[in-house]
């Protein structure tokens, strides 16, 4: 069929045909039911949508970056890679940042969560030593409106191996 083309999601192949130009890598995901990335505003400023897009660099290797899913035409992902929350974490188990979002009371109403996880999950997968301005860098497109700031970004820290940082700089991030 004319317009259908292929993208991998969460390591498996996907077919996708018949779909309107318009339609956001949101809607997609979302009616194929992988609900974690939620609708927060629609204009790519909350970041509640994260998903991570694996490129390859000039080796090959692998490299993640987290983009707003609600602003991105699922046909611009054609031969390309995502990872959604969803693909994160494995059936036995929490990934690491899921983990220390859950146990660091990083997930208040959880609404903005798989967004910040995938913020982080991609910076870890690029920087396997970041320090807490890094940390900061890469959650500053996710907004929460619960106030779970501080606890998210000492969530973060904690899953990148950050250990010594000021409690003053962690409350000063929100």
């Amino acid at each position: 069929m004319a317009g259908a083309f292929e993208f991998t999601l969460n390591g498996k192949p996907v077919r996708v045909e018949a779909v309107s130009p318009n339609t956001t890598l949101l809607e997609f995901l979302r009616g194929s039911g992988l609900t974690g990335s939620k609708e927060g505003c629609a204009e790519g400023d909350c970041g509640a949508c994260s998903v991570a897009i694996i490129e390859r660099d000039g080796n090959g290797k692998a490299a993640y970056r987290a983009v707003n899913s609600c602003l991105m035409p699922v046909c611009l992902l054609a031969g390309r890679e995502v990872v959604s929350v969803e693909g994160v974490g494995c059936s036995k188990q929490m990934h690491p940042v899921q983990r220390t979002m859950a146990e660091g009371y990083g997930a208040q109403c959880g609404y903005c969560t798989p967004g910040f996880v995938m913020s982080v999950t991609a910076l870890l997968k690029k920087n396997f030593h970041p320090t807490a301005a890094d940390v900061k860098h890469a959650c500053a497109g996710n907004l929460c409106r619960c106030g779970a700031h501080p606890h998210i970004l000492q969530a973060a820290l904690k899953a990148a191996g950050v250990e010594h940082t000021s409690k003053t700089e962690i409350v000063n991030y929100a």
